[in-house]
């Protein structure tokens, strides 16, 4: 599935991209930040590497992007952070809306 770019912000000198896309996996939505450091900006394709911050059951990709503080040092060492949505949003799964430890 493509990814849509729903924002571009400037941050450390690179770029933090706030991104979806439709998932056939959960059958919805699914979000994903990137942090793109500034040497990605004239690097080859598949030269930086990147970093997956997997972060807890309920947590959205905002939080590590936004209270982690990962990007400086990322920006400093020309590395790509991925910060995926590790829990699916309004998926329909019986019990997700009982309680944030549900097992399906």
């Amino acid at each position: 599935m493509p990814f849509k770019t729903e924002q571009r912000i400037r941050n450390f000198g690179g770029y933090l991209l706030k991104l979806s896309h439709d998932s056939d996996a959960v059958k919805g939505r699914m979000n994903v930040n990137l942090y793109l450091p500034p040497q990605a900006e004239n690097a080859q394709p598949k030269s930086i590497p990147a970093l997956f911050w997997l972060s807890g059951l309920t947590c959205s990709p905002d939080n590590c992007a936004e209270k982690g503080f990962l990007q400086p040092w990322a920006a400093k060492k020309g590395i790509a952070i991925v910060y995926p949505d590790t829990s699916p949003r309004e998926a329909k799964i019986p019990g997700e809306d009982d309680s944030c430890m549900f097992y399906g």
